[in-house]
């Protein structure tokens, strides 16, 4: 008989949310004293919020979900949660349910420190690869887990390695099972090529097995799809040979051997790529519209064409190191220094492009790099810009026009965040602009601001604002003819509203600053403000006196300016908002007490920490 409010197995649903509520009660005391910064009692409600996750009750699963994400939020237990959350995770009796659920919140927390009390050996490794062919998904998706976490043991990358390899050798593998394996073994072939090189030693192969792999290239490319794929595996053997210290002269001995032998085969273009991954090289990155388009790997010294350009004109790039790369030639960039791993602006103003220069000086760096920059773009994208905004903030000098313009190629937010900083750290400077870039800006400053009109987010508006009443700006003279720092905070204020942007408008509602320097009915930074705050909650700006003025000139940053026709307008709109004030706070504890859950007592929100990335400085 199914009891409403009783699993099916385990405990009550009453008896689960009186658990988190006795732990959630007392976490701040409990944990004092706890080695591990988690008292057993959390660890225990954390255990039974995760069953509840299986439950066949939707309510008692919703309800342990959004404790656990409350848990998840608290910076303290972050660690313990993602260790314990990946535990889980591995467990061959963890339903699709609860893999979804912790999935997601586990995306949310830093990267677990591996526990030493936990850590695999190489015996566990075939028992897993067995686990792989299992008919059930769980088991399977454990065994993938527990793979992929040995080869956060420097020790166990090689054997497992080996391992998948030699189970992917297998002639009696189905498709299946190889779609299984091919990820794994990228996995591990990316963590051998990022692990330190004499913590990783491979046996080494004897010259008749070298040579067996470069006849194995000398397969036709329009073979049977074995051959093809043995063509493919020989390939990828030679590059992770030459990829090592140990083995790389060897092989390149022979390949030049073979080329110097017949240097018209069929084969000695694929030859010499390979002789040329030996080398020292770096790799030029074209991003355009935040997407990347345009990869070019150089070999540091020689000049190069690139195939897809129709201008004659080589890349030479002479020398690099992770600092500094200097540019001989180039397609785009001119002769000089360039930063590496930042963003560097196109040199034509108004193109939205950037480059990007990283250095490989080794066959090894230059493999593990194919990984990287297979990764989500806008992870990537994220940390070229907090990797280029460090740069450009400690550097303490202005910006060039084509450096304020390149940040609306980067990601917006973090750009939106970083504008106080640069505000308060590097003086205003005249902005040299031109027609096809910043045209009317005459300071960095301004020019900053009018890329915000156009890309800028909520977490700017402060910075505008303190700008704005700062004077630093000082009073618009033609050809610019608005206040940009206060124009652009209201553009953003309509295009990407923050949590706080009715309350920020409302604080404008007494200002009568003019926007523009238009000597006739300017549009006012109070009665803009009111505008906006009307349209955002659904009413007329004409039925309390509000009138557009100068939209040729807003217009241009996507914004609409207003000016109040009377002196009572002003009283009417505030009179509207602190009734709307008075509403919004009466209904404030019923949407509370109804939100609620019950026997669950309220848990004060903390922010989120955010997951450090990968590559970030």
């Amino acid at each position: 008989m199914n009891i409403p409010g009783r699993r099916k197995h385990g405990w009550p649903r009453h008896f689960v949310l009186a658990l988190v509520a006795g732990a959630l009660a007392g976490f701040g005391a409990a944990r004092a004293g706890e080695p591990s910064g988690v008292d057993t009692a959390v660890a225990r409600q954390v255990d039974a919020l995760i069953e509840a996750l299986d439950d066949p009750n939707f309510a008692t699963r919703y309800e342990a979900a959004g404790r656990l994400e409350q848990f998840a939020g608290r910076g303290e237990l972050a660690q313990y949660l993602a260790q314990r959350f990946r535990r889980a995770l591995v467990s061959d009796d963890a339903s699709f349910e609860v893999r979804s659920r912790l999935e997601s919140l586990l995306r949310e927390l830093p990267a677990p420190a591996a526990a030493a009390a936990e850590k695999p050996t190489t015996d566990q490794i075939k028992p897993l690869l067995d686990q792989l062919g299992s008919d059930s998904y769980a088991k399977r998706d454990s065994a993938v887990r527990s793979l992929r976490a040995m080869l956060e043991h420097t020790e166990l990358i090689v054997p497992v390695w080996l391992a998948l390899k030699s189970r992917a050798a297998n002639p009696a593998l189905t498709p299946s099972g190889r779609r299984i394996l091919e990820p794994l073994l990228d996995d591990a072939h990316e963590a051998w090529l990022r692990a330190d090189p004499e913590k990783v030693p491979l046996p080494k192969p004897a010259e008749k097995e070298i040579t067996r792999l470069i006849d194995e290239l000398g397969k036709s490319q329009n073979a049977q799809s074995i051959e093809q794929y043995e063509r493919s595996q020989a390939e990828r053997e030679l590059l992770d040979l030459i990829a090592r210290d140990d083995t790389r002269q060897q092989v390149v001995d022979q390949l030049n051997e073979r080329i110097a032998a017949d240097p018209e085969s069929n084969t000695a273009a694929q030859m010499q790529y390979l002789v040329d991954f030996a080398e020292p090289a770096m790799v030029a990155e074209s991003w355009s519209n935040r997407q990347h388009n345009i990869l070019q790997y150089l070999i540091i010294g020689v000049p190069q064409f690139n195939d897809t350009l129709t201008t004659p004109r080589a890349t030479h790039f002479d020398r690099i190191d992770d600092r500094t790369a200097h540019c001989v030639t180039g397609n785009s960039l001119t002769e000089g220094d360039y930063p590496v791993r930042v963003a560097i602006p196109h040199p034509e103003p108004g193109r939205d492009t950037f480059f990007y220069l990283t250095n490989l000086p080794t066959p090894r760096s230059r493999l593990a790099y194919e990984y990287s920059v297979e990764r989500d773009e806008r992870l990537r994208l994220a940390e070229i810009t907090k990797r280029t905004l460090d740069y450009l903030l400690e550097r303490r000098t202005p910006l060039s026009e084509v450096e304020v313009l390149m940040l609306a190629s980067l990601e917006p937010r973090a750009v939106s965040r970083f504008v106080g900083d640069y505000f308060d750290t590097v003086p205003n400077a005249p902005l040299h602009a031109t027609p096809g870039g910043l045209n009317t800006q005459q300071t960095v400053y301004s020019g900053i601001c009018a890329v915000l009109s156009r890309v800028g987010t909520h977490e700017a508006i402060p910075a505008l604002e303190k700008l704005a009443r700062s004077g630093a700006l000082g009073k618009p003279r033609y050809p610019n003819r608005v206040e940009i720092a206060w124009v652009a905070a209201l553009a953003i204020a309509q295009r990407d509203p923050g949590p706080d942007v009715d309350q920020w408008l409302a604080s404008l509602l007494d200002e009568d600053a003019a926007l523009t320097t238009d000597p006739d009915l300017p549009p006012t930074l109070g009665a803009s403000a009111a505008g906006l705050l009307l349209d955002r909650h659904g009413k007329s700006v004409r039925s309390f006196g509000l009138t557009t003025a100068a939209e040729s000139v807003t217009e241009v940053y996507h914004f609409i300016g207003y000016r109040f026709t009377s002196a009572d307008d002003r009283q009417k709109v505030k009179k509207w908002w602190a009734k709307q004030h008075q509403l919004a706070a009466a209904a404030k504890p019923k949407a509370a007490e109804e939100t609620r859950p019950a026997l669950v007592p309220h848990l004060p929100a903390k922010p989120r920490q955010a997951r450090a990335e990968p590559g970030g400085k």
